[in-house]
């Protein structure tokens, strides 16, 4: 079994039997560009936040949109915003919206990340060196939202159902904080090669001699 984490995120348990292997995150390459209008706005301006909340919320979008349109006005903040699932569309002259646009040439050029905590959005914010403010939901997003903010990668997590305009101001005020320990686990993992690991584990399985026990009957009278 192979867990494509890393080990500076979430250290592998101790009890774990040797065939769970963890070998750091696998890093697809980007596909695309920004676009030269997603361009011409980050350059037009301090870094953003960039804000997605990918497949989740939506049944909410019109409301999210308004809390993220007021709260970055409110804590001067310009943001890219990705429409996701939910049809995010906040409206202000400080925030753009985007559809799909890879997130290994986004977040590097942003000052944090508002996210779901997904599992592949938090390695990608990682991987960045950015830092997070947690905006969790629904199945693992709590988990590795709580595991941002105790590794200091992140402001406390904002569950997304009592997600307010107030708390979500708050966080952007206050994530610059989070950048030094943000920053630090994005150079460890950068460094990590979770691929080659686990394609190294992968190939030892076929390198592996069958066990007497396990070999097949022999088939001679």
């Amino acid at each position: 079994m192979v867990y494509p984490f890393s080990e500076h995120v979430l250290p592998r348990p101790a009890d774990w039997a040797p065939h769970l292997r963890v070998t750091g995150y696998l890093r697809p390459e980007p596909v695309g560009t920004l676009g030269p209008d997603l361009e011409d706005f980050l350059s037009d301006g301090p870094p953003p936040a960039a804000v997605t909340l990918g497949s989740t919320a939506t049944a909410n979008g019109a409301a999210l949109s308004s809390i993220i349109a007021e709260a970055t006005a409110a804590a001067d903040v310009r943001a890219v915003v990705q429409r996701g699932w939910a049809g995010l569309e906040p409206e202000g002259e400080h925030v753009f919206v985007v559809d799909e646009v890879p997130h290994a040439l986004l977040f590097p050029r942003c000052a944090a990340v508002v996210h779901h905590c997904g599992a592949g959005t938090t390695a990608a914010a990682l991987h960045a060196g950015a830092p997070s403010v947690p905006v969790p939901g629904i199945m693992d997003q709590p988990f590795w939202a709580r595991r941002l903010h105790l590794l200091g990668a992140a402001t406390a997590p904002l569950p997304r159902h009592a997600l307010t305009v107030d708390d979500l101001t708050a966080a952007l005020r206050t994530v610059g904080e989070h950048r030094v320990a943000a920053a630090g686990l994005g150079e460890k993992l950068r460094a990590e090669d979770g691929a080659g690991r686990a394609a190294a584990a992968i190939t030892d399985l076929f390198h592996r001699r069958p066990s007497p026990a396990s070999s097949p009957p022999s088939s001679s009278p």
